[in-house]
């Protein structure tokens, strides 16, 4: 095998290679002799129909089969030789080969640029100032208070707020028809936690139990669901009861019944520290983000097309 690289322009390659004869020659043996193996010809016990039989038959096949299995082999073999590195697929232009002339074929692809950082020192770049404070520790701390929070009927008489877990019956209807999967009863919903359509939970913002009214909404566009996207809903609501989340209270006994903390005091510390750990390792990976779009601004180059995707 001969080969030769040819450069088109900065970033694009052509791969110029030419197979010996005896090469395709041997190719062409190795695909008649299975086709040989595993055809059926009429008059013919299977494997044993004559090669000048095959040929006859199956030239015109075999010539595509021939050609790709030549390319296939030899252009990585040439990729390697020139220590190429494609960043895009290759295109192929080639003749249909003959059993006894040599096969030649071209590869034209993009390969990754070189890149030569010329200017690298004393670039400038902004970062982030480290700092975590209390109010991130009590943020934390309040999180979890509130992921061990118990759901309590409220007593006073008030109107519902955000915040409140509303035990609603509802009703929905699109075109003064019942809307499919649009009734529940003694459903519980959080108020603001925006799990219905926009407008629906501030519409019972300010309800009291007991209370009734019709809720007049459109869908959003789009909609998960296209035939309903763009159309007037009504929901008929009645709030049935009202429950708040009792927060429990934060000491060292309940820091205990987490489990692993003897303490508030620990388990301040213990925030604290994954706090700082989380935040430098997000402030140094930004850090080098700015610092190579820095040097790529001062350091620019071509990129070919196929790796802008």
């Amino acid at each position: 095998m001969k080969s030769s690289i040819e450069k088109v322009s900065t970033l694009q390659r052509r791969l110029n290679v030419e197979i010996p004869a005896a090469v395709v020659a041997g190719a062409f043996d190795k695909v008649f002799k299975g086709i040989q193996r595993d055809v059926h010809i009429k008059g013919f016990r299977p494997g044993k129909a004559p090669i000048a039989t095959v040929k006859s038959l199956y030239a015109d096949r075999v010539k595509n089969d021939v050609a790709q299995e030549l390319i296939q082999k030899h252009y990585y073999e040439a990729v390697i030789e020139h220590k190429l590195d494609p960043v895009s697929y290759p295109e192929f232009e080639f003749d249909i080969p003959h059993e006894s002339k040599d096969f030649s074929f071209s590869a034209a692809f993009e390969v990754r640029p070189e890149v030569s950082l010329k200017k690298y020192e004393g670039l400038e770049v902004e970062t982030e100032k480290f700092e975590i404070g209390d109010q991130q520790i009590e943020d934390v701390l309040g999180n979890i208070r509130a992921a061990r929070a118990q759901l309590v009927p409220v007593i006073e008489d008030r109107p519902a707020q955000n915040g409140d877990v509303a035990i609603i019956d509802f009703d929905g209807f699109v075109d003064g028809k019942p809307l499919e999967g649009g009734k529940g009863v003694d459903h519980n919903l959080e108020l603001g936690a925006n799990q219905f359509i926009e407008g629906f939970e501030p519409a019972i913002v300010g309800m009291k139990i007991g209370d009734s009214k019709t809720i007049n909404l459109t869908f959003p566009t789009p909609y998960h669901s296209a035939e309903l996207a763009g159309k007037p809903v009504e929901f008929k609501v009645t709030l049935k009861g009202l429950k708040k989340k009792d927060l429990p209270e934060l000491n060292d006994e309940f820091v205990k019944s987490l489990g692993g903390f003897e303490s508030l005091d620990k388990l301040k510390t213990t925030i604290r520290e994954d706090l700082e750990q989380n935040e430098k390792k997000r402030i140094e990976g930004d850090l080098k983000n700015r610092l190579l779009k820095e040097l790529v601004r001062n350091n620019p180059t071509d990129v070919p097309p196929s790796m802008l995707a």
